[in-house]
């Protein structure tokens, strides 16, 4: 798959809110993922590990008020999005994240991840 694939078919998983779906499809093994320093997990390894990360996360939602995903800026080997979350979570706080992603690709999956946001916290 070209970059822009990789891109388009994570833009539409997500949107479905098919997160485990996107990360076991589109994934490489070894994939790196870094977070703003306060997070934390600032830096994970593994997609085992982010997918775990990823339904804890998902299992902590209580109420999802909004959800958007921008369409994939893309270049050769990197692409980035922009997405919008507002949820509830099951401790009674409200977050509201707003973020861009910027992802690179390697032999047709996804190597990294990187996370720019501010939340509401």
């Amino acid at each position: 798959m070209t970059t822009q694939q990789i891109a388009d078919r994570l833009v539409n998983l997500l949107r479905a809110k098919k997160f485990i779906e996107a990360q076991t499809e589109l994934y490489h093994k070894d994939i790196w993922s870094r977070e703003p320093q306060n997070h934390p997990f600032p830096l994970l390894k593994g997609k085992a590990r982010l997918i775990e990360k990823e339904r804890q996360f998902l299992k902590a939602i209580r109420t999802w008020h909004e959800f958007k995903v921008s369409e994939p800026l893309v270049s050769r080997d990197y692409f980035s999005i922009c997405m919008y979350t507002h949820v509830d979570l099951s401790t009674d706080r409200t977050i509201e994240i707003d973020e861009i992603i910027v992802y690179g690709v390697d032999n047709d999956k996804i190597i990294s991840e990187r996370f720019f946001y501010k939340t509401n916290e």
